[in-house]
């Protein structure tokens, strides 16, 4: 619908407005009469144009010009009586020479018959050799109730020594070691017998000699040969020697050192008076190796790809090839870092090796199997953060064959000895560690151990824990008083017993915690006083399978420099 307006002029009533308005209207001087218009008209809005004014301002810049500027500044000079002092160059303090001192002698008087005594002495700084000798002995008879005379007496004597030439270095060891022990695991009330009849005494000789040189030159050849000689005669007129010749060529190539290490090693056990002989005894054994690597180093990983090739002859030769291949890459630089390996060996055992890890093996055993690490995978982290604080954790699977196991000898009912069994199988290790140091006065370790085993032909993995735990705490107060607390868990592990129609039973050892403490006082330099106590819990527990160890025991003594 239109809108119409009406719009009535009147000529007369303009002339009104302007006699009284004569500064803003006027009439026409042409009379136009007296007349009246009628308009009529459809109404249309229309909206009018808008002007805006932009908010940025234009200018004309084809063309500027710079305005010079003159500055003229007076010179006033400020009178002051301040007088500048003499400043003293600064100066590091210079610590000086250490005096060394040649030897340290440490005396020990203890519980339960036990003492101790330990000498080193060593050569003073030198640019050409080192040179060093150890004597330790340590005894005791501890009273443990209702076993046999527990008594033990370990013995070091040893020499060792580095000549350094312009680019070769020599080496020697001289060392002789005398441990006795007796098997002391059987119940004095059903058995009488005098202590020498279940004695056993390990006198051991070792001599090594070695040359190696190492080219720091690019394209330089390093390389290294050892002789390892060592031989073994126990008190029943047993003995083993093992002749070790090894050695390596490496060299660099750029970023990438390459490297072949070799081995070879020569054994045998000779018993004198076999009590039960059988072709596994007198029995000359073999390992040769062959190991070639390659190192490559980059600022983001590092990368070691290597081969393990082993030949080993027992009463059949064989051949076993594992691969070598580690890996590190870091996460985020001196804070932390992701590894990984793939990795598999052959683990000698000889009657050395065995009765250095159980010295209560019967003396008839004849170890003549190699454990066989087929192949080890492992991942894991480490590193460190905050202040002072350090970690690494990891987690690895190894399968094996011919896995060493301990148990009661049941063929000899007296002396009570272990004999040796072998299974295949496999073990998983679950690893944690952690250190902290946020001074010199304080450092706190912790280590943590789970393992899973699983055996083919056996009830359990005898003499195998279920964990270990340890933890030690170090403290030094003002470089005067040493203190040092050691806490030790051992986790379940189980022994085997076997029934008189054969059958087999695993028994459950439980598992025990042993804590010990450690003082020392130092009143000079040269001469301080310790004590140790040892098994603060006093727990009865076992490492071996009718085989208590001792109660709460402490330890005394001095150390004296000189």
């Amino acid at each position: 619908m239109s809108i119409k307006k009406y719009f009535t002029l009147t000529f007369p009533g303009i002339a009104v407005l302007a006699a009284l308005f004569p500064s803003s209207v006027q009439a026409q001087k042409e009379d136009l009469g007296n007349q009246q218009y009628i308009i009529v008209k459809d109404y249309k809005p229309v909206l009018a144009e808008s002007y805006k004014i932009s908010d940025l301002p234009a200018q004309d810049t084809s063309a500027s010009k710079t305005q010079d500027f003159a500055y003229k500044l007076p010179e006033h000079r400020m009178e002051t009586t301040y007088e500048t002092a003499l400043i003293k160059p600064v100066t590091i303090k210079d610590p000086g020479i250490q005096k060394l001192y040649r030897s340290l002698l440490i005396l020990g008087l203890g519980s339960q018959a036990t003492y101790n005594g330990e000498l080193f002495v060593n050569s003073l700084r030198s640019k050409d050799f080192v040179a060093g000798l150890h004597l330790k002995h340590l005894s005791g008879k501890p009273n443990i109730d209702d076993v046999g005379n527990a008594g033990f007496s370990n013995n070091l004597a040893g020499l060792n020594g580095k000549y350094f030439l312009e680019k070769f270095t020599l080496s020697s060891e001289l060392n002789f070691s005398r441990d006795v022990y007796h098997y002391y695991g059987f119940n004095t009330a059903d058995t009488i017998v005098n202590d020498d009849n279940y004695k056993q005494v390990f006198n051991i000789a070792q001599f090594k000699l070695g040359i190696e040189k190492r080219d720091l030159s690019k394209g330089g050849l390093d390389y290294s040969a050892v002789l390892d000689y060592t031989a073994l005669r126990d008190n029943f007129e047993k003995e083993e020697n093992d002749f070790i010749l090894k050695g390596y060529l490496g060299k660099k190539f750029s970023e990438y050192y390459g490297k072949l290490d070799i081995s070879l090693d020569y054994f045998k056990k000779t018993d004198i008076n076999p009590i039960l002989l059988n072709k596994y005894h007198n029995l000359p054994r073999n390992i040769v190796s062959l190991e070639p690597s390659l190192l490559v180093k980059k600022d983001k990983f590092s990368l070691f790809l290597g081969l393990n090739m082993t030949a080993e002859k027992n009463l059949e030769s064989t051949v076993h090839v594992y691969p070598d291949i580690r890996l590190e890459l870091p996460i985020q630089e001196h804070v932390l870092s992701a590894f990984a390996s793939v990795t598999g060996r052959l683990v000698k055992n000889s009657y050395t090796s065995v009765t250095r890890e159980n010295p209560y093996v019967s003396p008839q055993v004849v170890p003549v199997p190699n454990t066989s690490e087929d192949l080890t995978l492992m991942a894991g982290l480490r590193g460190s953060f905050l202040k002072g604080i350090s970690f690494g954790a990891f987690i690895s699977h190894t399968s094996a064959s011919d896995m060493l196991f301990y148990v009661n000898d049941t063929e000899v009912s007296f002396p009570e000895t272990f004999n040796i069994v072998y299974d295949d199988g496999g073990w998983t290790t679950l690893h944690a560690e952690a250190g902290y140091k946020p001074n010199e006065k304080l450092q706190v370790t912790f280590q943590f151990e789970q393992y899973i085993y699983k055996t083919e032909t056996l009830l359990k993995a005898y003499h195998k824990p279920a964990n270990e735990v340890a933890v030690t705490l170090g403290y030094n107060l003002r470089d005067k008083i040493m203190a040092n607390v050691q806490l030790f868990f051992r986790g379940t592990q189980y022994a085997r017993e076997l029934a008189s129609n054969g059958s087999e039973t695993a028994i459950k050892l439980d598992g025990f915690a042993d804590i010990n403490l450690g003082l020392e006082y130092r009143y000079s330099k040269i001469l301080s006083l310790f004590v140790n106590m040892n098994n603060l819990g006093f727990s009865n527990h076992y490492y071996w399978n009718n085989y208590p160890t001792e109660g709460f025991n402490i330890l005394g003594g001095i150390k004296f420099a000189f």
